[in-house]
């Protein structure tokens, strides 16, 4: 490989040990959704996995803007947080927050006029709104599940500006876990008060038995909705 590059050896077999892709906001998104970390040659995202040749992670590492090599313990997951939006995001509290990932149904939404109560307010410019649920593949263990929310008065999709008025809509939902309600009519607006933000955490959540976390987000009134979601193992 080219010195201007760092070189990965392939791990040992069993290790766990990941590379992890740090990206600029300008880098090329379709590998920061193709690459998610690269393991004794093999590269691996949410929907495949291939084995690199060296010719081929050269290619990967021109493309990259850095790497964070991570020591990894068998079955045991590193902290995973989800942000409902099309790019990675970078927060505050110093934590990276990748792409919006495993959901189905639903759609994204973003808005212009900055939620209050929080010091990181770009973090809830977007959301996933509608019928939707997530699908977290996890390794068996229990974990601690936080749902972030923005309250919201508009309709979905709507781009909230200082000038534009934005119209009452309704925002009443359930949230199941694996089937078990952990949220029922839940509504932002009334949760948050005089604030924006409304954050929800639930600790001891174990896999089903496909070994995923099954968040679903089912509408009372209107459109259930979400911004951010965080795993983290016990």
């Amino acid at each position: 490989m080219g010195s201007a590059f760092p070189r990965i050896e392939p791990t040992e077999a069993g290790s766990h040990t990941r590379c992890r892709p740090l990206w600029l906001p300008y880098a090329d998104r379709s590998v920061q959704q193709d690459v998610t970390h690269y393991r004794a040659g093999v590269v691996t995202s949410a929907s495949r996995s291939a084995r690199l040749t060296p010719n081929q992670l050269e290619t990967l590492l021109q493309r990259l803007s850095a790497i964070e090599i991570l020591p990894g313990v068998r079955g045991h997951l590193r902290p995973l947080r989800l942000v409902a939006r099309q790019t990675p995001y970078y927060s505050n509290d110093s934590h990276w927050w990748s792409p919006d990932n495993y959901f189905a149904g639903g759609q994204l939404a973003s808005y212009t006029t900055p939620v209050t109560g929080t010091d990181d307010p770009e973090l809830f410019e977007s959301e996933r709104w509608g019928n939707f649920s997530y699908a977290i593949p996890v390794a068996q263990g229990k974990y601690t599940v936080t749902l972030f929310f923005a309250a919201r008065h508009g309709s979905p999709g709507e781009l909230l500006n200082s000038e534009s008025k934005s119209t009452e809509a309704a925002h009443i939902f359930n949230v199941f876990c694996n089937g078990q309600a952990i949220l029922q009519a839940f509504d932002p607006v009334k949760e948050a008060g005089q604030s924006d933000v409304v954050v929800r955490k639930f600790v001891g959540l174990e896999p089903n038995a496909q070994g995923k976390i099954l968040l679903s987000f089912v509408p009372v009134e209107g459109y259930a909705t979400v911004t951010g979601i965080e795993v983290l193992p016990l």
